[in-house]
């Protein structure tokens, strides 16, 4: 019943520019070229409004008959992974389990969404321990201002590292993806395979990269965030720390998915992971100046 309706919307909005342009066609019977240019635009934005309206009142036309099918029929759309795997509500134990337990929720018990912005970051601080923070048209708060002096360093030391990590976990989502899609048996070696972009392998004493990157996160954060002029850690560097132990928990729920060989809830936790990567990214892309380096890439 809804392609039919669905068809039969898209049939009347063609016969509706068909006679639009028919009328306009025979109202005009020696038009010069001039006209027929004109004649052609003003019946297109005529033809485009009336396809409009027509498309908006069917939608208002065949809601209620949507609602009585859908209650028949069962719901119209599957529910999506980030939907199905809400690890943004699971209980954190107090952070026991975290990669650096003081993070906003452990202070405040405040929980920033599953996904972040640049206008959902919360304002600086406004006052310190010598007063109230002055504010500069070229630093602006000085309660939050980091010296390139602190950043450039941090940037070589770190940047690297994290942004490998990122491009690693970014393969392993397409990896997961395109297996998930397939809906075949996933076999010991493609486990092998997939884990290798969590775990430290036999012949490698070193983590892997999205492994190790969570670490640099961490200090990479502190040093861009932290300002010498206000005694306490920053609400955003705070902000900072919770995604990175939601991406550090997104990894430890793919590697138990993979030897389960259960791929649906890889990539559910792997697209939580991909929210927290992107989030943090958020965060300290704002310190990132021109002169410290580029800013990291968020991962599609």
């Amino acid at each position: 019943m809804k392609k039919a309706t669905k068809y039969f919307s898209i049939f009347v909005a063609l016969c509706v520019l068909q006679n639009t342009t028919s009328y306009s066609l025979h109202n005009n019977k020696q038009p010069n070229q001039n006209d027929r240019l004109h004649t052609a635009k003003v019946d297109r934005r005529t033809s485009i409004l009336a396809v409009g309206s027509f498309l908006s009142s069917s939608v208002v036309t065949f809601s209620t008959t949507y609602a009585a099918l859908a209650s028949d029929s069962g719901p119209s759309e599957q529910v999506s992974l980030s939907q199905k795997y809400a690890y943004e509500n699971r209980n954190r134990n107090k952070n026991k389990d975290a990669l650096i337990r003081d993070d906003v929720w452990y202070f405040s018990g405040q929980q920033p969404p599953r996904s972040i912005d640049v206008t959902n970051l919360p304002p600086g601080p406004t006052w310190n321990a010598w007063g109230t923070c002055s504010t500069d048209s070229s630093t602006g708060n000085s309660c939050t201002y980091v010296s390139l002096k602190q950043k450039i360093p941090a940037y070589s030391n770190y940047a690297f590292t994290i942004s490998l990590g990122s491009k690693e976990y970014s393969e392993l989502g397409s990896k997961l993806q395109s297996l998930s899609s397939s809906n075949a048996n996933i076999s010991d070696s493609q486990i092998v395979e997939l884990l290798q972009y969590l775990q430290t392998s036999e012949n490698k004493s070193t983590p892997s990269p999205a492994i190790d990157a969570q670490l640099k996160m961490v200090l990479f954060a502190a040093a861009v965030l932290t300002s010498p002029n206000y005694t306490g850690p920053p609400f955003e560097l705070l902000i900072a720390r919770f995604y990175i132990n939601e991406l550090n928990f997104s990894t430890k729920e793919i590697i138990n998915a993979i030897q389960s060989k259960d791929l649906e809830r890889a990539v559910g936790a792997w697209e939580f992971g991909k929210d927290s990567w992107n989030s943090y990214f958020t965060i300290v892309n704002k310190a990132i100046l021109p002169k410290v380096g580029d800013k990291f890439l968020l991962i599609r």
